[in-house]
C-alpha cells in the first residue's frame, strides 16, 4: 500500500521511531542538535528517544553525534 509522504492514508503522522545509548551524561544545551529527540540521563549514560522522518534522518544525526566526538553505545530503529 502507498502512503503520502509525511502521512498515512488516514492522515496520521508516520516516522521511525528509534532510541540512541550514548556514553556519558550530555547537557540540555545539545538538544536542538538532535531533531527533537528528547534526552534521557542514568548512570553516566544518556538516551535520545523519538521519531525521527527516516533512515536518512537516522544517518545524518549518527554522523553529528560522531563529529560531536560521542560514544554510541546502541542504536534501535524501526
Amino acid at each position: 500500500m502507498h502512503h503520502p509522504p509525511g502521512g498515512d492514508d488516514h492522515g496520521r503522522m508516520t516516522g521511525l521511531p528509534c532510541r540512541i545509548l550514548l556514553e556519558g551524561e550530555v547537557s540540555d544545551r545539545l538538544e536542538p542538535a538532535f531533531y527533537g529527540l528528547s534526552l534521557h540521563r542514568r548512570a553516566g549514560y544518556t538516551e535520545l528517544r523519538g521519531t525521527l522522518a527516516d533512515q536518512s534522518q537516522l544517518q545524518s544525526l549518527l554522523n553529528r553525534l560522531f563529529d560531536l566526538g560521542m560514544q554510541v553505545v546502541s542504536v534501535r530503529a524501526g
